[in-house]
């Protein structure tokens, strides 16, 4: 990863520079969670303590989690974009549906505009189609399910104690 903002030991580094990425093509290995699943016997071998190790690699959780909100927020900022785009487009295709009659050919050296026929399916009442026409999806509701667990037992569900590692 070029990006840096925290310094990490050198040898740690290495390890994740080495596990992140695949010795037969020398690329990003994202297939394995980002890290080869050597990384934590190499981690192991260092001959430092967990504390010294623990706190680098935190330190590295910090950078991957503000590296990743930097993604989102440019991702967020391209869809937006792309949603923008997209309606820019649509916007004119209807203007030229609306100006060019049907059956109507038009062609330059960088565009053709023609009519195809189509089908287009139109649901005028989604509950009078039979059930094997129709996707149904169950979702359990987390938080909703999770408060009836701390009051009585559920079948098919249980509350998971567990405790959460926090880095800040």
């Amino acid at each position: 990863m070029g990006f840096r903002l925290y310094e990490i030991d050198g040898a740690i580094q290495d390890i994740l520079d080495r596990c992140s990425v695949d010795p037969d093509t020398g690329e990003a290995a994202e297939d394995w969670e980002g890290f080869r699943p050597d990384m934590d016997a190499a981690l192991d071998a260092l001959e430092y303590d967990r504390e010294r190790i623990a706190l680098h690699l935190a330190a590295k959780v910090k950078e991957c989690d503000l590296l990743a909100k930097a993604i989102k927020a440019e991702v967020k900022r391209l869809r937006e974009r792309t949603a923008t785009l997209e309606k820019r487009s649509a916007r004119l295709q209807e203007y030229i549906r609306s100006n060019i009659p049907e059956g109507q050919k038009y062609e330059d050296a960088r565009v053709r505009i023609a009519w195809r026929k189509g089908n287009r399916v139109l649901i005028r009442d989604e509950s009078a189609l039979p059930d094997r026409l129709v996707k149904i999806e169950r979702t359990p509701k987390l938080a909703e399910i999770k408060k009836e667990l701390k009051e009585h037992e559920l079948p098919g569900a249980e509350l998971d104690k567990r405790n959460n590692l926090v880095i800040r």
